[in-house]
């Protein structure tokens, strides 16, 4: 019998040490600063939770797998701190409620819903006349109120306001026991996880800051939205003539082939252009016309997203660029045609470059090969000499440099973004997670936006920090986004706004091996013009020039109609002979 006596005295006596303290305003205020260190420590779970199955699974599969795995976690950790305020809260109101029942029902209703403390202590201060306590009950329920009622959305504020309000109601309850910092340990474990949280916020906005300077200075133009819309404010606008026309009536296809150029199959083509798109040809004379120099500008979206720019003038650019190019080839022998028209590519090319988006940077590309490749019909009709051809290559382009300042241009296109999804979280639009997040963990996604923009500007560093001189290829891998990472962390903007790096490194490696083997099919032709027949190989050459793709010599060998310049292939293979990517064909007129 003595034996379960102290069998049930250890259990006892283990309750009421875990549960109870001898002090009820003390037992109060130990869960909720518990209650307060559970909610605070939250956001540190869940991201703990993503880094560890971002691999795996999609943004929303693992928010949701995390929230309830931190849900799982959290739950008998705040039920904890919510057991010992409401035991602690029971025993405040039993004097005055003088019902077991009622201070049992008010303890729980409390443990609960945390925010009703001071709705449930707001009568008992004022009978017990602690009307400064009464005024912070009233204050808490106000501030927790009001959120309820009026949908605010920043509820870290209220959470904060309402805490404090509550802290300053018990610290004024009438308790005989002298008060004891230590049962706020627990507040201070929040205060110290929040504080650590926006500690780490500022230091990720310096860190921003820090790499926008950086880089600014990289790639030697401001990446700030302003700015952008300043150089955008005094272009040629795109939604007046002759651009407005050029772009409504272009064709819907212009049948031009790399590498296969008969003269009557283009004429066909351009005559059908003419015949079925005159203001389409009309605009394009009118476009020509423009001052070179000066960029296109293009219409502010409403919302103000850099991201929204429409780029209508892409496709009509593609288009004229293919309808020049049908002109060099009908008219390959006329010099000064030649010459106006190369001209004009050129002029497209560069204006494109001046745009200094992405996009406009991958077209121009195209637009240069375009140009180029249709010099094979000017070089197969044998009308200009080996110097005269060199001028109409004209010299070599830094793609580099062009590149850079687009990667400028997707920073302040990334910010645009970040911004304009906050901001419409804020008000609860767009995705429904985001706005959940926004409302109940602010600070955490404030910081997740940052590290994702943080991530994002040290990807282009690196890409503009990448050296010229090496080869494509290396400048590929060494510029190649880290897709793992941005899986890892859910850098969803990042994955949206950064583009293939390595393509555009290939394509500018490409591009330049282009020109260079366009200008060794002029020596080859010269070769051939003084012997009558075509060379072997290369070697009547003083030097061999290497591939901007990989530092290899440019290959060369004859064909059954012609001769073909070729390069080898981003596998390090010698191309298909009709794989036109790594190769210049030149088809001699019999």
């Amino acid at each position: 019998m003595n034996g379960k006596f102290l069998l049930h005295y250890h259990r006892k006596k283990l309750y009421y040490r875990v549960f109870m303290r001898k002090s009820p305003r003390a037992g109060t205020m130990f869960g909720l600063a518990w209650i307060y260190m559970t909610a605070c420590l939250v956001p540190f779970a869940l991201l703990a939770v993503l880094s560890c199955f971002g691999d795996s699974f999609s943004f929303g599969i693992t928010l949701f797998a995390g929230a309830g795995i931190t849900l799982l976690l959290a739950t008998p950790v705040y039920l904890y701190g919510a057991v010992v305020c409401a035991l602690g809260l029971k025993e405040i109101c039993l004097p005055v409620f003088r019902s077991k029942t009622l201070a049992d029902a008010a303890g729980g209703l409390a443990a609960l819903v945390p925010s009703l403390l001071g709705v449930i202590l707001l009568p008992v201060l004022i009978v017990r006349k602690r009307f400064v306590a009464a005024f912070f009950a009233l204050a808490a329920t106000l501030a927790f109120g009001l959120y309820s009622f009026a949908e605010m959305k920043n509820i870290l504020l209220v959470f904060i306001a309402g805490g404090i309000c509550l802290f300053a109601t018990l610290a004024g309850v009438e308790d005989k026991h002298r008060f004891s910092w230590r049962f706020m340990i627990p507040l201070g474990i929040a205060a110290a996880a929040h504080l650590f949280l926006l500690g780490y916020d500022g230091q990720l906005q310096l860190d921003v800051r820090s790499e926008r300077e950086k880089l600014s200075q990289l790639i030697g133009r401001s990446v700030e939205i302003e700015d952008i819309w300043a150089r955008e404010a005094g272009g040629i606008p795109v939604d007046r003539e002759p651009l407005k026309t050029l772009i409504e009536q272009k064709p819907g296809y212009v049948d031009l082939k790399q590498g296969n150029h008969p003269v009557d199959a283009a004429r066909t083509e351009l005559q059908k252009i003419q015949r079925e798109n005159p203001l389409f040809v009309k605009a394009l004379d009118e476009f020509l016309k423009l001052p070179p120099d000066v960029p296109l500008a293009h219409q502010k979206p409403e919302n103000g997203l850099l991201a929204g720019v429409l780029l209508p003038e892409l496709n009509a650019l593609r288009d004229s660029a293919r309808f020049l190019a049908l002109e060099i080839i009908v008219e390959a022998e006329n010099k000064p045609r030649v010459r106006e028209h190369c001209r004009n590519l050129t002029g497209i090319r560069d204006r494109l470059l001046k745009n200094h988006f992405f996009i406009s940077h991958l077209l121009a590309l195209a637009v240069e090969n375009i140009r180029l490749d249709a010099l094979e019909a000017v070089l197969a009709g044998g009308a200009f000499a080996k110097e005269e051809f060199a001028e109409l290559v004209g010299g070599p382009v830094d793609w580099n440099r062009y590149l850079r300042y687009s990667y400028g241009d997707e920073a302040a296109s990334f910010k645009s973004s970040m911004d304009h999804i906050l901001s419409k979280a804020a008000v609860g639009g767009g995705d429904k997670n985001l706005v959940r997040m926004k409302k109940y963990m602010p600070l955490f996604l404030h910081v997740h936006f940052l590290r994702d923009y943080r991530f994002a500007l040290r990807t282009f560093i690196k890409a503009c920090s990448v050296p010229a001189s090496l080869p494509g290829l290396e400048k590929a891998r060494l510029g190649e986004v880290d897709s793992k990472e941005i899986k890892r962390n859910h850098y969803f903007l990042s994955g949206m706004h950064i583009p293939a790096l390595e393509l555009a490194y290939e394509k500018d490696a490409q591009t330049a091996d282009l020109r260079q083997m366009v200008l060794l099919g002029a020596e080859v032709m010269e070769y051939r013009r003084k012997t009558g027949k075509l060379p072997r190989d290369l070697t009547f050459l003083p030097h061999v020039p290497s591939a901007a793709l990989d530092h290899r010599p440019i290959m060369y060998e004859t064909t059954p109609d012609g001769f073909r310049l070729y390069t080898h292939t981003r596998e390090g293979k010698i191309p298909a002979a009709d794989d036109l990517r790594y190769a210049f064909k030149v088809r001699l007129r019999k």
